[in-house]
């Protein structure tokens, strides 16, 4: 029988794949309303924590976690999770590694690595993890938006499609995927395909000036 609370740990990893941190945190919270004693739940609920800038309550929870049996390679997920947080990737990039001497062939670790990897600048060894993360986990619609970004910040303009593509295929509401698509096509001058993607971005985040931007610039070069 299912963990009771699965359905909303899975509901707080869709609200962390859109970004939205308040809904995840709740959704979390929840999960471990049913199931206090899931390590996996205090795990997430460390991170989540972290990110909000709650530290002293992340401490607690990534305490609370250690006690139910967090595995060595997830302590070093998790320490690189904190050290992204305050954007030093080369901590986060080194607690990844360490991981994957651990566990190499957890997929949420090779693109976590690959994450902290490009974020730092390293694009070519970001290129060699994204790859590995889609090898390991190719239905993951966040791991193929990652590669297809990696590809892109490497100018692999028509590999990034394709991946981008794919993420799309697996989620069509990751507005991101939608809008990196689209600045790839402006890049190669394909204005109509740049407009669709961007406005499709739009319908799923319509507060972001981003793509107002985007979208304001595609028309005027429309015009013109």
């Amino acid at each position: 029988m299912a963990n009771p609370g699965d359905q909303d740990y899975n509901r707080a990893l869709d609200a962390v794949e859109k970004g939205d941190l308040p809904t995840a945190i709740d959704a979390v919270e929840s999960a471990l309303m049913h199931d206090p004693q899931d390590g996996d739940f205090w795990q997430l609920y460390a991170v989540l924590l972290a990110q909000a800038g709650r530290a002293e309550d992340a401490t607690r929870a990534t305490a609370k976690a250690k006690t139910l049996g967090l595995n060595d390679a997830d302590a070093l997920l998790m320490k690189a999770a904190e050290a992204a947080i305050t954007q030093d990737w080369n901590k986060a990039v080194t607690a990844c590694e360490q991981a994957l001497e651990i566990a190499p062939n957890r997929p949420e670790i090779w693109a976590s690595y690959a994450a902290n990897l490009i974020e730092g600048g390293y694009k070519k060894d970001a290129l060699e993890a994204s790859a590995k993360a889609v090898e390991l986990l190719p239905e993951e619609a966040q791991v193929q938006y990652l590669r297809g970004r990696i590809l892109r910040l490497n100018q692999q303009g028509e590999d990034s499609i394709t991946a981008y593509h794919k993420a799309i295929e697996l989620d069509d509401s990751l507005a991101l995927a939608w809008y990196e698509k689209g600045m790839v096509h402006h890049q190669q001058n394909d204005l109509a395909m740049a407009k669709e993607c961007f406005l499709k971005a739009k319908s799923l985040n319509l507060d972001d000036p981003g793509i107002e931007e985007a979208l304001r610039i595609i028309t005027s070069a429309q015009q013109g």
